[in-house]
């Protein structure tokens, strides 16, 4: 491995099979819970909201949120809240993320180049700070 590999940034890089610091670079893994916060009941809901550490500011906005993903994050870390999921009975499970590993198309457009600003001719093909023409003068 050279100096420039071992140097490359975790999110650059390619994926390897199990590297816990790339996928929680590139948020590899989601934890999606398959029921309605509603219909949880209320000794399971407060078993997910206790697994899932939810500040009491963030519970009701979680619970409209279901079904669907709750955490982002590597796989090793996400498989402890999984079990414990599962063993409070409510349905859970560890998903790839599809793009995982593919690299973005464009930058974010605070990290894009911003493009030169030139001032451009008009139609007349004069500059917008050349002087002005002068009066043509009539021929005899």
């Amino acid at each position: 491995m050279s100096d420039r590999d071992r140097m490359a940034p975790v999110a650059d890089r390619a994926p390897d099979d199990d590297d816990p610091q790339w996928e929680r670079a590139n948020q590899a893994w989601q934890l999606w819970i398959d029921v309605a916060g509603r219909d949880l009941p209320a000794d399971g809901r407060r078993a997910m909201l206790r697994v899932l550490r939810v500040k009491r500011s963030e519970r009701e906005a979680l619970l409209a949120a279901l079904p669907g993903i709750v955490r982002k994050g590597a796989r090793v870390d996400l498989e402890a809240p999984t079990a414990r999921l599962r063993e409070a009975g409510i349905p859970c499970r560890l998903v790839r993320r599809p793009d995982a590993g593919r690299p973005a198309t464009l930058p974010p457009a605070s990290r894009r180049p911003r493009e030169p600003e030139t001032e451009r001719a008009d139609a007349t093909g004069t500059h917008p700070t050349d002087p002005p023409n002068p009066a043509p003068v009539p021929d005899d």
